[in-house]
């Protein structure tokens, strides 16, 4: 997946997808959502043929990307934890 910098302040970032997969987007932000320190997260699509979709974080406290950083280390989790599941019951 490959992203690109919008803009970053203190407290907000806006990242751009350059290559979306728009299941894997709401993931994050279903971890986004829980976290916290986080005062908002949005996933804007705009246009689908002239816009690329952008991910919105704002955060209380801390530094924005630190919580992009969470988000992913828990779906890393998550998903490791599926490949454990899934290798148990497939023997």
């Amino acid at each position: 997946m490959e992203l690109r910098l919008v803009s970053k302040t203190q407290d907000e970032i806006s990242v751009e997808f350059l290559d979306s997969d728009e299941a894997f987007v709401y993931l994050l932000l279903e971890e986004l959502w829980k976290d916290k320190k986080v005062v908002n997260a949005d996933y804007r699509q705009g246009h689908p043929t002239l816009e690329r979709p952008i991910l919105r974080v704002k955060v209380s406290e801390g530094k924005p990307q630190t919580a992009l950083k969470r988000a992913e280390k828990s779906l890393s989790n998550k998903f490791n934890e599926l490949k454990v599941d899934f290798t148990n019951v497939s023997g």
